[in-house]
């Protein structure tokens, strides 16, 4: 009678190929992962940027005639149903926009240099007051 010898070569490979394949999956599973953060930067930087578009929208439809609000020493206006109060400070007024989905926007309205008129509104995706790591901004200057 022979006496088989056996050095589990056999093992050994099937550990090779198991690993091989979990290593493959891993790689798929963290592209995958990183493709879903990505999109969701990019809808969030829409809502950063509709929020900043918003705001300038906003202070340019309230500086024009007739409500040339921004000319006075205070203004009174109203964005997305929100009233607004504030206080020009050498040609300078600045006021937060919060919106309903969550949004807002940081606005300056700068007439320090008439006739120009500089409308600067940076849009964010979270609250403007948030320190998260997820805070996008988004600007937009008007200049007139």
């Amino acid at each position: 009678m022979r006496k088989r010898i056996h050095n589990g070569y056999v093992v050994l490979l099937v550990l090779m190929v198991i690993s091989v394949i979990l290593l493959l999956a891993m790689s798929i599973v963290d592209i995958s992962s990183n493709e879903i953060r990505f999109s969701g930067f990019g809808s969030e930087s829409m809502r950063a940027f509709y929020a900043a578009d918003s705001a300038v929208e906003c202070a340019f439809y309230w500086d024009l005639p007739p409500q040339d609000a921004f000319s006075g020493a205070n203004y009174a206006i109203n964005c997305n149903n929100t009233p607004i109060n504030g206080s020009v400070i050498a040609g300078i007024a600045q006021f937060d926009i919060v919106f309903s989905n969550g949004t807002c926007a940081r606005t300056t309205v700068d007439k320090s240099a008439p006739p120009a008129t500089v409308i600067i509104a940076s849009g964010y995706n979270l609250d403007c007051n948030s320190t998260s790591e997820l805070k996008i901004e988004r600007g937009i200057r008007l200049d007139y």
